[in-house]
């Protein structure tokens, strides 16, 4: 199978890149990257301690305890479709957790889904809009940065949230420097393990994409 069909097919892909490269050379390689104006083209991905973090992060909120499933920037209109993982330090004892959103989604009711309306936690560039959590090919989120906007919003996040407690999921393990996940942001969801004392040295380097063309 190759890669761009098991990207397609599952909605990520793992493979080895070579460590002396840097990651924004890999993600050339491999597509087109996506650039955030608010943040660094390569993202540097540490555990931190929650309490020197801000609100407005995943370690602020968590820390070094398990990252709830989400899909990255799920508060924007259009998040990036792809992300790109790839490990600077490893860490065997941490993994990051993939989903396919379609397992959670797939049985609820397009109606419902449509009727539920969700609202970024604070407004973006002094605007406020609604978003939907499945809307066309897209999947969006996020219990931290998006809040339910009506009741119906509240009944479908409650059902998620039980579907997603004892799910099964791929767990994905950084064993090498250079080693590399590509997600699909539309169509998986992803979580990070807890991270013991013996992984607080793990690194890893995100950068988003556009487009990927193996």
């Amino acid at each position: 199978m190759s890669l761009n069909h098991e990207l397609e097919e599952n909605g990520f892909v793992l493979f080895g890149s070579n460590q002396n490269q840097s990651s924004i050379c890999v993600a050339d390689s491999i597509g087109k990257v996506f650039r955030v104006e608010s943040m660094p083209l390569v993202q540097t991905l540490t555990p931190r301690e929650m309490k020197n973090e801000k609100k407005n992060t995943y370690s602020g909120n968590f820390g070094k305890g398990m990252f709830p499933f989400h899909t990255d920037l799920a508060h924007w209109y259009r998040p990036p479709r792809y992300l790109m993982l790839r490990c600077v330090v490893p860490a065997k004892e941490v993994y990051t957790g993939i989903l396919n959103g379609n397992s959670i989604f797939n049985d609820e009711s397009p109606v419902e889904l449509k009727k539920a309306l969700f609202k970024p936690r604070r407004r973006l560039d002094n605007k406020s809009y609604f978003l939907r959590i499945f809307q066309e090919e897209m999947i969006r989120w996020d219990t931290l940065f998006i809040r339910p906007a009506n009741s119906m919003a509240e009944k479908v996040q409650e059902r998620i949230l039980k579907k997603l407690t004892g799910v099964e999921y791929k767990k994905v393990f950084f064993e090498l420097p250079g080693e590399t996940i590509v997600l699909d942001n539309w169509k998986v969801l992803h979580c990070r393990s807890k991270v013991p004392l013996s992984s607080h040295n793990r690194k890893i380097e995100r950068i988003y994409l556009e487009e990927v063309m193996f």
